[in-house]
């Protein structure tokens, strides 16, 4: 039986490809640059047009644009600028919404008015305070970079820019959860973004900055009661997106994240190059699904290698399928499975979510309770 096709409406773009002007020692994306040759990697003006023109002109009602890296500020104002253009000239009717996931090092007074004025949400990587942050986000000369990412995540959040936090957490910052929401929130975030850190040594395990299973649980249910005890008149007073997601899982609404829905293949993933993949995490040849040159966008989102990428969630052991848990963890990320010395079928973070979801989920059904009254 054929499948309804499925409208696009999300796009993640990499318009500087895996440039970066950090080393961050735990960053998986750097050596994507050997897919693309030397030098800079740049998305020209006329993929832009073509990737824009593809991406509306079969959109339904709203699109959103997620613009990442590498560090996509490297492009420079005017070419944000002119993205800008284009979605006015071929969105007209259509409710058109940009985030930007940057390490915050380049921005300045302009791009905070550039970013207000257009309403892009702004995901800031900011790990915690110096100590944590600085012990894996360096710059190329290997200098701490918490001091200028941290004045400048003020400086948008001063400014009135939509701005979240998004944290890594690795071997080293998981035991600073309560330090790091602290750190955060005073900081000025009232929504934040925690990203467990797994990459395998190639040596059949896990690198060392590699948070464990352990590790993270913990971490998790010291974060869900530093965030509960932060409870103003019963309600909470900051956002965080793993227990949001939960929470609207409780309600019967569908997971926002698609790590914990039972199918992946939510959005399109677009290199500068126009080369399509599935997902940010699967940059390469062998997920490789097109170019936006010679294929739409919709046609790609809805080809047999999308779709057989997408159910590829649903290859669980008994184990997770007899879990009581599998309804709000959704078998995981896919990368976090692929990254499991132990096989594909389960997830790195299972026994992360085995030991967080009974501390986290009564307090949580509470919430959706009250909610529904």
């Amino acid at each position: 039986m054929l499948r309804e096709p499925q409208s696009l409406n999300c796009l993640l773009v990499k318009p500087a490809g895996p440039d970066c002007n950090l080393r961050c020692s735990y960053c998986f994306y750097l050596r994507k640059g050997e897919l693309f040759g030397r030098g800079a990697h740049r998305m020209d003006e006329e993929t832009l047009a073509i990737l824009t023109r593809r991406s509306l002109e079969r959109a339904h009602g709203a699109f959103s644009f997620i613009w990442q890296g590498g560090e996509p500020t490297l492009m420079g104002l005017p070419f944000f600028e002119k993205a800008m253009g284009l979605q006015r000239h071929y969105g007209d009717g259509l409710r058109i919404s940009n985030a930007l996931q940057t390490n915050a090092t380049l921005v300045d007074a302009d791009w905070a008015v550039f970013f207000k004025a257009n309403d892009f949400l702004v995901g800031v990587s900011l790990d915690g305070d110096e100590h944590v942050h600085d012990h894996h986000r360096v710059d190329t000369a290997g200098r701490g970079t918490w001091r200028t990412v941290s004045a400048n995540a003020r400086l948008l959040l001063g400014a009135g820019v939509a701005a979240n936090a998004v944290a890594c957490v690795s071997a080293y910052s998981a035991p600073y959860a309560a330090e790091t929401y602290a750190f955060l929130k005073e900081t000025g975030f009232d929504h934040m973004q925690f990203i467990p850190v797994v990459e395998p040594d190639g040596n059949g395990g896990v690198t060392d900055f590699s948070v464990s299973p352990e590790a993270y649980g913990e971490f998790l249910c010291t974060l869900f009661d530093a965030w509960r005890a932060d409870f103003k008149d019963g309600r909470p007073s900051t956002s965080i997106r793993l227990f949001d997601t939960l929470f609207f899982t409780l309600l019967g609404h569908p997971a926002p994240e698609c790590d914990a829905r039972g199918t992946c293949g939510l959005y399109l993933a677009v290199e500068h190059t126009g080369d399509v993949y599935p997902c940010d995490f699967f940059i390469e040849p062998a997920h490789h699904l097109g170019n936006i040159r010679e294929h739409h966008l919709h046609d790609l989102f809805n080809s047999r290698r999308q779709r057989l990428f997408g159910g590829a969630k649903a290859q669980l052991t008994p184990t997770c399928k007899a879990c009581r848990w599998l309804p709000l963890c959704g078998g995981g990320c896919l990368k976090d499975r692929r990254n499991n010395p132990a096989g594909f079928k389960m997830s790195y973070f299972c026994t992360s979510m085995t030991r967080f979801l009974p501390h986290a989920v009564p307090t949580l059904k509470g919430l959706a309770s009250r909610w529904r009254g």
